[in-house]
């Protein structure tokens, strides 16, 4: 009987070639009853492995490899208990804490890759071989040819050069021995003995487990009823009977399904996130749909008054696992995290592994390296994959792209290899959001390990449900940091106290500030489409709202303009029912959401809710056979629901059109709840919303954006000065001043150091910029961030000459350390007089703009540039037109610098730079436009362009002279 038994997949990370698939393969291709996974330290694919051994009728042998008491161990679980006991050592070899391992080969098989004799071992474990026992070899690829991949992996896991690894990395036949070289290679006596050893194995992992999930409560049935019927007191619903039932309806299939302690664990630490001043917001995904988690204060959507259905989130026939997803302020997220942890305890508590994969551009710099190509030739080559290339694989790639086509020619060892490890596992990581929570010690029932004090599955998520283990998304959402710190600041201001769960969501003028396309800072709707999108349907209410946000999307965008038309002139809808008119009314007969599919078909095959939701799933998801079968049915129940066979092939062919554009009305509703809140902040204390995001801007060209949507909000914002500024940006006296750490270059500990002396300067009471360097001095002001603070403006408010201060900063910096303690020098400062020319205020205002993101200084030059788009209102800066969506611009600026190319035809085109005050754009002039406007095109002149900004760059489409 041919075995290969050590084989190594490539989730031995960087150390074997192998896919899961291949060694299935190897065993089906030899006839091979048996199929062996033993990776080295981890066993990230052992549910995969498992499953399709299962699926192949193959019967799976599941080892760990490790290095233990000087010797080289595989050890293979003999049955579940063993399996259970190399999650075990996995997890203690991850912690680097070997001493007990020997305690837990029981029900394992080892086997002594160095030949040597243990008695601890082989005392503890059920069956101990020696390697020359046995017919065994380790397996690292296919083919004697793969030998190549295998250094590669070992140079870049080791960071050596391939030449180096090619000498380091020696092992004989690393590949899989075909079943004649088997025969060959070990003798019976050999064969026997392992086909003996595999014999032996019996692991059986269920299909679909128990949900295995921590007790909140002794009687979690109880609670969570008494706390929803307080729920319903608190939002004034308990004598509402339609509440009552939809409750009652609710929390049956809840209990049912099993899942009391899970929503009663969700809604714990979202109180524990309220108890400690941590935003949540309103909801997200289906789980808005549902009035339990409206009760429980989990989500703040009412679902029955806005008409969310529940099974589209929690349906009894799918048995599924409930989703509910949470979004918290992204900065407090681990306090969260850290309190799961803490209540339930680090056993039953952990984070996900996720990996990242080598993709394109990483493999070919991975490999580059390795080859010892220059770096800035694996940079020009990597740039070449840009959005239009499929970079799943080179040789698509190389189809696509003659640059990238004769790049493989130049280095055809680079692009081989690289395209060899493509989609490789090369890291773990931590899961962004996932947390599981079991009643079971996890260490039991999956492998685990720790990384940086954190306990990880090592299997990935969409791993986890059959094994009934329920997986809990804790979003940090920056969106969230956004609204709790303009809440705090307002209270702060103006001594209000604002409870967003409590404001009128339904203020007219909120609106008509968005329909103005006022979106500038606002959740989801900021981009420059998403705005256009708003002008154009105008909302007045949230529906409206949440409308919007599901129409602007990839596809069902293509319905906007019939949904515009739609709504312009409603007489002219014609309706295919009553029922279709009663459902899709408020959409204007453009179904926008999953959850009005659901509707059409539960009103026309009479089904449940449940059943209508499994049938929207199976169109979505276009499974042919399964769909035959499901339209034939619903076909049918419709005849029997007093349709026409006509009237039903019609209805089915208008869900099947628009299923797939159909968003989530739960998820839609609440994610508009948050653009409101944001909408409504900004219309009532613009001030404390426009400094908030000032803070939290993270760019220049955003800044820029936020400065100048002050300016036209009548909020003045001041440049940075060393007297008032604080760490973020501020309010004093109705003003915003601008942040110390929003200027390039000064850093976290600059900036501590700068508000340690201006606490100083301000103790001393004296203006005086002299005695304000001294001072920036002894708290470890270099030089180099002196001339920062001086181009920035930072001194402006005691000395506006910022040329006498950059010409004299060596002499101010060097004596100002010798000033005495009245307020004398040392020696005496020699100064020069400096008068600022107007091409000195060009520079310092470029440099102001540089650090800054924006000039506070304007020259003639910049209030030009502002005054030509106002004269002008369909000329955008460049500032905008960096920060908007891909379309069509027209925009005023200086030519900096142009750049003559031939092209591989023979023609002319060119590559420019321009300025404006905000900003630089380059600009590409293929050969037509560049053969028509090249006498216009003259550095220093200023030109109007009409821009194409598409996926290769800012194309220019015209030019016209100012005249």
């Amino acid at each position: 009987m041919y075995i290969n038994l050590l084989n190594h997949s490539n989730y031995s990370l960087l150390s074997s070639s192998l896919k899961i698939a291949d060694i299935i393969k190897n065993s089906l291709e030899n006839n091979s009853k048996f199929c062996s996974l033993i990776d080295i330290d981890t066993m990230f694919q052992t549910l995969e492995f498992y499953k399709l051994c299962e699926k192949n009728n193959l019967i799976p042998i599941i080892g760990l490899q490790i290095n233990y008491l000087n010797d080289t161990l595989g050890i293979f679980a003999l049955n579940n208990e063993g399996l259970s006991n190399l999650y075990k050592i996995s997890n203690l070899v991850s912690k680097k804490e070997y001493g007990n391992i020997f305690k837990l080969l029981n029900n394992t098989i080892v086997i002594s890759y160095n030949n040597k004799k243990n008695e601890l071992i082989e005392k503890n474990c059920s069956f101990y071989y020696f390697f020359n026992e046995l017919s065994i070899k380790e397996n690292y690829c296919e083919k004697k040819e793969d030998l190549e991949i295998l250094q590669a992996l070992y140079a870049i896991k080791n960071s050596i050069s391939l030449e180096e690894a090619e000498k380091e990395f020696i092992i004989m036949e690393p590949h899989f021995l075909s079943k004649e070289e088997y025969e060959n290679k070990y003798s019976n006596e050999q064969k026997e003995k392992l086909l003996d050893l595999v014999s032996k194995i019996n692991i059986k992992i269920e299909k679909k487990a128990k949900i295995d999930f921590v007790k909140f409560s002794n009687d979690s049935r109880k609670e969570i009823r008494e706390l929803c019927e307080y729920g319903l007191f608190k939002k004034e619903k308990n004598k509402d009977e339609k509440y009552i039932k939809r409750m009652n309806y609710e929390l049956s299939i809840i209990d049912k399904m099993g899942f009391n302690d899970y929503f009663l664990v969700i809604r714990d630490f979202i109180q524990f996130a309220k108890k400690n001043n941590i935003f949540t917001g309103p909801g997200r995904g289906s789980a808005a749909g549902s009035l339990v988690s409206y009760l429980l204060d989990i989500t703040m959507v009412d679902p029955v008054s806005n008409n969310l259905i529940f099974e589209r989130f929690l349906n009894i026939d799918r048995n599924d696992m409930p989703d509910i997803d949470v979004d918290i302020e992204d900065s407090e997220r681990m306090k969260v995290i850290n309190y799961l942890f803490e209540k339930y305890g680090k056993n039953n508590v952990a984070h996900i592994v996720t990996f990242q994969r080598m993709k394109t551009k990483m493999a070919l710099t991975d490999v580059g390296r390795i080859l010892k190509i220059e770096l800035s030739t694996i940079k020009n080559i990597t740039s070449l994959f840009g959005v239009q290339i499929d970079d799943s694989s080179i040789e698509k790639a190389i189809e696509q792209s003659e640059k990238i086509k004769k790049q493989a020619q130049n280095f055809p060892q680079l692009f081989k290899i690289a395209n060899q490890i493509i989609n490789f596992p090369r890291n773990i990581g931590v899961h962004a959001a996932g947390i599981v929570l079991c009643e079971s010690n996890l260490i039991n029932k999956v492998p685990t390990l720790e990384v940086n004090g954190k306990t990880l599955i090592q299997y990935e998520g969409s791993f986890l449900e059959p094994l009934g283990l329920v997986k809990l998304d804790i979003l940090g959402l920056s969106n969230l940091t956004i609204v709790k710190d303009i809440i705090e600041l307002i209270k702060q201001n103006e001594d209000l106290e604002i409870d967003l769960t409590k404001i009128n969501l339904e203020v007219p003028q909120v609106y008509s500030q968005l329909s103005s396309g006022d979106t500038i800072g606002i959740f989801q709707l900021e981009s420059s489409g998403m705005t256009n999108t708003i002008k154009k349907v105008k909302p007045k209410c949230l529906e409206d709202l949440s409308i919007v946000l599901a129409l602007y999307r990839p596809g069902a965008v293509e319905n906007m303009n019939l949904y515009l038309e739609n709504k312009k002139d409603s007489s002219k809808i014609k309706y295919l029912n009553d029922s279709f008119e009663k459902i899709l009314g408020s959409t204007f007969n453009i179904p926008i959401y999953q959850e009005q599919i659901m509707e059409l078909i539960k009103s026309t095959a009479n089904y449940s809710y449940s059943k209508a939701d499994i049938f929207r799933r199976i169109i979505s998801k276009k499974k042919i056979e399964q769909l035959k079968e499901m339209k034939k049915d619903f076909l049918n129940d419709a005849l029997l629901n007093n349709f026409s066979l006509k009237e039903a092939n019609e209805i089915f062919a208008y869900i099947e059109k628009f299923t797939g554009y159909g968003f989530n009305h739960s998820h839609s509703l609440a994610y508009a709840t948050l653009s409101y809140w944001m909408t409504y902040l900004k219309y009532y204390y613009p001030i404390e919303f426009l400094t908030v995001i000032l803070s939290n801007s993270g760019s220049s060209e955003k800044i820029n954006d936020y400065i100048n949507e002050a300016k036209r909000l009548n909020v003045i914002v001041t440049p940075p000065n060393i007297l008032d500024s604080e760490n973020n940006f501020s309010i004093k006296q109705k003003k915003i001043i601008f942040g110390f750490n929003q200027i390039k270059g000064l850093g976290n500990v600059n900036c501590e150091k700068i508000l340690k002396s201006q606490k100083k300067i301000k103790e001393k009471g004296k203006k005086d910029i002299f005695l304000i360097f001294n001072i920036l001095g002894s708290f470890g002001i270099t030089l180099s961030i002196f001339e920062i603070l001086i181009y920035s403006g930072v001194f402006d408010i005691i000395e506006p000459n910022r040329k006498f201060l950059i010409n004299n900063l060596q002499e101010i910096f060097t004596k100002t350390k010798t000033m005495l303690a009245d307020g004398t020098f040392l020696f005496s400062l020699e100064l020069k007089e400096q008068k600022i020319e107007v091409s000195d205020e060009e520079e310092f205002n470029k440099k102001q703009l540089d650090l800054l993101g924006y000039s506070f200084s304007k020259n003639k030059k910049d209030l030009f540039f502002e005054t030509e788009r106002t004269k002008k209102n369909t000329l955008k800066s460049i500032s905008f037109i960096n920060n908007s969506d891909l379309g069509k611009y027209e925009v005023l600026g200086k030519i900096l610098k142009i750049k003559e190319v031939t092209t591989k035809y023979g023609g002319k085109m060119c590559f420019a730079n321009i300025l404006d005050d905000t900003s630089e754009m380059k600009l590409t002039m293929w050969p037509g436009v560049f053969e028509k406007y090249k006498t216009f095109l003259v550095e220093n002149s200023y030109l109007i362009f009409i821009v194409i900004k598409n996926e290769k760059g800012n194309i220019v489409n015209s030019i016209t002279t100012l005249n």
